[in-house]
């Protein structure tokens, strides 16, 4: 419907809409290592790799089988 328009803009989160759960809310650090790791994880796939990956998340032999022209991601 709208070529090239749809894009995501990835961050390390914020805890006003993530501390809700109740969970210790992870340090800087670490919310940006998860998100190196997630964009990592995404990188590989808009390659057309097969996934597997076990750090912070866990991916198990994912693949995507139809890919974007190019990937839509904004760090």
């Amino acid at each position: 419907m709208f070529p090239d328009r749809f894009w995501i803009c990835v961050g390390s989160g914020q805890m006003l809409n993530e501390g809700i759960v109740g969970k210790k809310w992870p340090t800087k650090d670490n919310r940006n290592e998860a998100l190196k790791d997630a964009v990592h994880i995404m990188r590989e796939l808009w390659r057309g790799k097969m996934v597997n990956y076990d750090k912070h998340f866990t991916v198990q032999n994912a693949k995507l089988y139809t890919l974007p022209p190019k990937p839509p991601v904004v760090v």
